[in-house]
């Protein structure tokens, strides 16, 4: 997937891309950010990398717990050229991230885990969320 790589892996592109991205949303006033949380990123976890990439949200009622959007290494036992072809370029990456985080899922559980109503905080439509994204 693309053609120009992200020195240091997918990893450190999609950390120093959210920095990026949150600056841009913030400079040219295109949304509320309600809040001062970040998204984490960090490798996914062996046992979850059914996805290139995710993010894992705290619900209205985990206090305390970060949101963490996680990105799968390709699998090593995978032939050298699938390895390589598996890591995005960086603006696949950024289209990911975008989705992901800013101003995609992150973004959008922040306003809605603050909602005044407990239906908004509780009931998250599908739709809704990837309209959003």
């Amino acid at each position: 997937m693309g053609a120009q790589k992200s020195q240091g892996g997918a990893v450190e592109g999609a950390r120093a891309q959210l920095a990026g991205l949150r600056a841009f949303l913030v400079e040219q006033d295109l949304v509320t950010i309600p809040g001062t949380e970040e998204a984490q990123v960090e490798e996914a976890p062996p046992f979850a990398r059914q996805n290139f990439a995710y993010i894992d949200i705290p619900g209205p009622y985990e206090t305390n717990l970060p949101s963490v959007y996680y990105i799968a290494p390709p699998d090593p036992s995978w032939p050298a050229r699938v390895r390589a072809d598996f890591v995005p370029g960086e603006n696949e990456l950024l289209f990911v991230s975008v989705h992901e985080v800013w101003p995609g899922h992150f973004l959008n559980f922040l306003h809605a885990n603050r909602s005044p109503l407990q239906f908004g905080r509780v009931f998250v439509g599908y739709a809704y969320a990837e309209g959003w994204a």
